[in-house]
């Protein structure tokens, strides 16, 4: 079932110029905003790098002091569960994710300059029934009327074993960062609770009077993301008698990380988390720069919007001349930031070699005396 309405604003030229006017420090704070996230972007630690001068050990505790990787099968003492649904079972960290079949408003936001100058703004409210995990109340919509949401009744959950082996050495998984989660199927799993009840469908319980292919307004259906025990995995970190825990590397980089897999998997998966977040970053970094230089032309596209074909065509080029720009501005960000974070941690290293060197030279001097 789905509703509509329709909210339209105008706005004169003069009120259309003053926001122009305020768009250009926001612009300015966005073009600054680009440097440090690039920059902050290029100083993250590859992880892997670090890993791979762990000492890596096999599932037999020994002697071993320091950083390391384990490498083995993944158990706990004690079957984990979550008692409002799930019955306990072979996993070390368990979370419960709820959706409600509710309201959920949509809008869609269309603008026309008007000629002689100004603007239309037309919002488009559409209103429709749908699966969410954040039912929003009726008083935050445009039109609450015939839109409110039951409460939700079922709240996120994450549950984690307080105990953990990876062969025979022993950590604790509520502090480590866990990798390896997977949707679990709970068609044929032991469920406990409301969940004794729910209606089955693959990866859902389905909790309400309705069912999965059919919900009613206020059904919650309930899945569950699961990292299994009894699976080979990796973990790295601090070795301290027969037990893994967190490792600090530089004072500044804590590691501590549980993997599925062999070693050699578990670094891949690092290097790979690392390159994403890089691009990810640097784009992020080049739409702030983009759109935060094309916000100092607001004003231009103010003025010029007393004719409006002639505003719709300047913004087209001005965001096309400034695309190449933003490119390259990143591009030379991004280099620079690479060479500074460079030089500084070689800096760093060699300013320290220098003290302990003079430091040595000094107590020999001393000794010698």
């Amino acid at each position: 079932m789905t509703d509509r309405h329709t909210r339209t604003e105008r706005s004169g030229v003069l009120s259309e110029l003053g926001k122009s006017i305020l768009a250009i420090p926001i612009g300015a704070l966005l073009f600054a905003a680009s440097f440090g996230v690039i920059w902050f972007t290029e100083g993250r630690t590859d992880q892997s790098k670090i890993c791979k001068q762990s000492a890596e050990l096999g599932a037999e505790v020994t002697d071993d002091d320091g950083f390391v990787s384990v490498s083995g099968p993944l158990t706990a003492p004690e079957p984990l569960g979550d008692p409002e649904f799930l019955a306990p079972g072979p996993w070390l960290q368990l979370e419960r994710r709820p959706e409600m079949w509710a309201w959920v408003e949509h809008r869609d936001t269309e603008t026309r300059n008007k000629i002689g100058g100004g603007k239309e703004t037309i919002t488009y409210f559409e209103y429709r029934r749908e699966w969410t995990a954040e039912p929003q109340p009726a008083t935050t919509f445009d039109n609450p009327t015939g839109h409110e949401n039951p409460p939700m009744y079922a709240l996120p959950l994450t549950s984690t074993a307080s105990e953990a082996r990876v062969g025979a050495w022993s950590f604790d998984p509520r502090e480590a960062d866990l990798a390896g989660g997977e949707a679990l199927d709970l068609t044929s799993l032991p469920r406990t609770g409301a969940g004794a009840t729910a209606k089955v469908a693959g990866h859902h319980l389905h909790l309400g009077r309705g069912d999965a292919a059919n919900p009613i307004l206020g059904d919650v259906r309930v899945s569950f993301n699961a990292v299994p025990t009894g699976v080979s995995s990796t973990v790295f970190g601090q070795a301290r008698a027969g037990s893994v825990g967190p490792y600090v590397h530089a004072g500044e980089t804590r590691i501590f990380r549980l993997f599925r897999g062999s070693r050699g998997e578990a670094l891949v998966a690092m290097h790979q988390e690392y390159v994403v977040l890089g691009w990810l970053g640097r784009l992020a970094g080049f739409v702030c720069m983009w759109l935060g230089l094309s916000l100092f032309f607001a004003p231009l596209h103010a003025v010029l919007g007393i004719l409006p074909f002639l505003a719709k065509g300047s913004r087209f080029l001005v965001g096309l001349v400034l695309l190449p720009v933003a490119l390259l501005l990143t591009a030379i960000t991004t280099v620079v930031s690479m060479i500074l974070h460079s030089f500084v941690a070689a800096l760093l290293v060699a300013l320290t070699t220098l003290a302990l060197l003079a430091f040595w030279m000094n107590q020999r001097r001393k000794a010698s005396a």
